[in-house]
């Protein structure tokens, strides 16, 4: 197993890398099989790469880079060999990780714990209790750590949460008239719509609270592998085996994943990471199923792939995107 050590050091190799002229499809396609072949990867990444860009200091380091880094590539079990490709100094990644702690420490003082990405965006947000949040596409949220309670408030899009362990302290995030809350464990939520939610559970257990206050009327505990929908009529729980509930949380990694799922269900999901929205008027058309896994932003590919496979066609006008029925010739 990796030490966190050496998670560190490589992703900060990552960040330097990427930041450099001469990054390449190769290069990017490397970066994607080190990050999709661990959780500890992607958090370890996201939350350097986000202090470097805060702080304004990636740009000036890719305009003159130390010394060349040659990046490994990708391997067929999708692990990576540092001995002979690895060529980053330990120096080098240690100064990262030095000015990249700076650089957060400026960035958390001067969001007030206030937090948003925009459409298509991704950030990772380490706390002062040491949780760390990633923040998926135009979502929003605040953070309040008190003597008592870790309170975070999602007030619209999806966060992934890997809270450290308190049991002094219950993490709670609130959204809307809802609220969930964990000690320590991995887990995500995401608002549906209004007060709806989707909460997914990678590790450990959460406790689901639909109501606040005196209001409360439904409680339940969600484990490992627990995926809850909350609505004005309930939870409803169902439970998946581990690749599948990772498969929910593949937007870490800029990915979705469908397995027969309705193409009403994937134009709504691919409308969340892109501005050009997909419309689709035909029930038979919106009711077409199919699976796989795409890249957020590749919506072009998608469509592509989906006019080769179905008897659809699509079309651009005035800024949206509209699949239809392919016309007989």
């Amino acid at each position: 197993m990796e030490s966190r050590e050496l998670i560190e050091q490589t992703a900060a190799a990552w960040v330097v890398k990427r930041g450099q002229q001469g990054w390449n499809e190769v290069d990017e396609t490397a970066l994607q099989a080190w990050l999709a072949s661990s959780v500890s990867h992607r958090a370890a990444y996201y939350r350097l790469d986000a202090g470097w860009q805060e702080a304004g200091r990636l740009k000036a380091l890719a305009a003159s880079p130390p010394e060349p880094i040659e990046a490994p590539q990708p391997q067929p079990d999708r692990s990576v060999s540092w001995s002979r490709h690895w060529r980053v100094p330990a120096a080098i990644a240690a100064s990262v990780l030095l000015a990249t702690v700076l650089a957060l420490t400026v960035y958390i003082r001067s969001t007030a714990e206030s937090y948003r990405t925009p459409v298509g965006g991704l950030a990772a947000v380490p706390l002062a209790d040491g949780s760390t949040v990633t923040l998926n596409t135009d979502s929003r949220m605040s953070v309040a750590i008190g003597a008592e309670e870790r309170r975070i408030d999602l007030r619209q899009g999806e966060a992934f949460f890997e809270v450290a362990k308190d049991a002094n302290r219950p993490f709670v995030v609130v959204a809307g008239a809802r609220k969930v809350v964990a000690v320590g464990t991995k887990f995500s939520v995401m608002r549906v719509a209004g007060d709806q939610l989707r909460v997914v559970v990678l590790e450990g257990i959460v406790r689901i609270e639909d109501g606040l206050g005196d209001q409360q009327h439904q409680k339940m505990r969600l484990s490992a592998g627990g995926i809850a929908r909350v609505s004005d009529d309930g939870i409803i729980v169902e439970q998946q085996p581990p690749a599948l509930t990772e498969d929910y949380l593949s937007w870490r990694s800029g990915f979705v994943a469908f397995h027969q799922t309705p193409l009403s269900e994937i134009a709504a999901e691919f409308n969340r990471y892109n501005t050009r929205k997909i419309v689709i008027d035909d029930a038979d058309v919106a009711a077409l199923r199919l699976g796989g896994n795409f890249r957020t932003n590749n919506v072009e590919g998608f469509l592509r792939l989906l006019e080769q496979s179905y008897p659809v066609e699509v079309r651009t006008q005035q800024g949206r995107i509209f699949i239809e029925q392919k016309l007989s010739e």
